[in-house]
């Protein structure tokens, strides 16, 4: 009995070796498993870091070579704008020659002329389909002209002496005669204070002689605008008459 339990003793303590063994074994594969782990983990991150600065690089090249385009734009824009500004500058200076021109054209003008001369000068402010109205029995309107699907009547007073009812009156006749959207009163000079009132109260809308003026100058800038006096067939713009 002594001998078996001797030797179960020795089993015990062998299978207590081997455990142990085993434990620290473990401890050690777990070990190598927290190192390899943990390099894996800076292979990682180092590719992570890698592939960033690689593509920090291409941004800085792009960001680079935009920088470049920019400078050359802005180079390109600054030497347009210097040579809109001269021409803006020629203009000016040619359309203030021609301004001064067509009001000393209106001086000379008679009724009928100031009608031709009004279509004219509406063809040059974007208005289509631009006629005059017969000569006689016009119905308080002499110029028709359409401009974005709208009909505007046109009743021109080429007057020494300020515009008063009678035009205003004639202009909204005409606007009901003809169908029109929007009735306008155009002079060369200035309304009274009862025919303003009447516009006011009737829609009709008036161009006295100072924003005729400005009218002239707006188109007299334009780098394809002949003035109306100009005889010459390259630059003759017909207006339809019906």
């Amino acid at each position: 009995m002594d001998h078996w339990k001797r030797e179960e003793e020795i089993q015990e303590i062998l299978l207590l070796l081997q455990i142990r063994i085993k434990s620290v074994q473990l401890r050690e594969i777990n070990q190598e498993l927290t190192i390899n782990k943990r390099l894996y983990s800076l292979e990682i991150i180092n590719s992570i870091i890698d592939k960033k600065r690689i593509q920090l690089i291409e941004l800085n090249d792009l960001l680079s070579s935009q920088k470049n385009k920019f400078e050359s734009l802005k180079k390109e824009s600054e030497s347009l704008k210097s040579a809109i500004d001269e021409n803006r500058e020629r203009f000016l200076i040619t359309g203030k020659i021609i301004h001064d021109y067509e009001l000393n054209t209106i001086k000379s003008m008679n009724g009928f002329e100031f009608e031709k001369y009004i279509a004219y000068l509406f063809k040059f402010l974007g208005y289509k389909n631009i006629f005059r109205t017969q000569d006689s029995n016009d119905q308080g309107i002499d110029v028709i002209a359409e401009k974005n699907n709208f009909k505007y009547g046109i009743q021109c007073k080429l007057y020494s002496t300020a515009v008063g009812n009678a035009a205003i009156q004639q202009a909204i006749a005409g606007k009901a005669f003809y169908k029109l959207d929007e009735a306008i009163v155009i002079t060369n000079n200035f309304f009274t204070d009862s025919a303003k009132v009447l516009a006011v109260g009737t829609d009709t809308k008036l161009i006295n002689k100072l924003k005729l003026d400005e009218l002239i100058y707006k188109v007299a800038c334009y780098g394809n605008y002949v003035p109306y006096g100009y005889n010459s067939k390259k630059v003759e713009v017909k207006i339809s008459n019906k």
